[in-house]
């Protein structure tokens, strides 16, 4: 058993490439859930559809922001549950300082996520696409 090939869950230990005709630019990221408890949803390895939307939809309105939002159904195995298929919000946003802030979401550090989002946004516009197209690999 090799400790480093162990994917843990609550530390920034992924990375994201956003790749367009024009650029191939590394973020790092966190695709795993921050904890462990019976139902939460991890996003199975896939190709998803993503569009820009506000993350936070229930809190208050100083603390929603920009960020990528599914745009179909995704599928999720949820601890001790399984496979699981829908809309639940799986969302690419900004992760925390001393978590990284997700129940089944990918989430980009603070001091990155700045530059991320803006990236995104730049390149959607700029190639007029309305979706993204998201490949989350083992």
């Amino acid at each position: 058993h090799d400790d480093h090939a162990q994917n843990d869950r609550g530390i920034y230990d992924d990375a994201m490439f956003l790749v367009s005709p024009q650029n191939f630019v590394s973020f790092n990221a966190n695709v795993d859930p921050s904890v462990a408890r019976k139902g939460i949803a991890k996003l199975k390895a896939g190709v998803w559809l993503y569009k820009l939307g506000i993350h936070g939809l229930t809190r208050p309105k100083p603390q929603r922001y920009r960020a990528l939002v599914q745009a179909a159904v995704v599928t999720v195995i949820r601890d001790g549950q399984g496979p699981d298929t829908g809309m639940f919000g799986i969302n690419i946003h900004r992760g925390g300082i001393g978590t990284t802030s997700s129940l089944g979401c990918q989430t980009i550090p603070p001091a990155q996520w700045d530059a991320f989002i803006a990236l995104v946004q730049r390149e959607m516009h700029f190639y007029g696409q309305n979706k993204i197209t998201y490949l989350l690999t083992e």
